[in-house]
């Protein structure tokens, strides 16, 4: 992920915003907390369908988590 990314960004913003741990987001989205963590750290790449996936089991349109 380059630095222009907003993914982890909003991820994190919207984790925190929730109250969630990694854990609890893991447990929420079915994605392994590790993984959470770094995308949220900008060091795991995910793909457009991951990442589709991710927003679905948040509850948020993709582009809450893509702009």
């Amino acid at each position: 992920m380059d630095s222009t990314d907003p993914l982890p960004a909003n991820l994190r913003r919207l984790r925190t915003q929730r109250g969630w741990t990694y854990e609890d987001t893991a447990v929420a989205t079915g994605f392994d907390a590790e993984v959470l963590e770094g995308i949220e750290r900008g060091r795991t790449f995910v793909s457009r369908a991951r990442v589709a996936l991710l927003a679905e089991r948040l509850g948020v349109a993709l582009s809450a988590l893509t702009s």
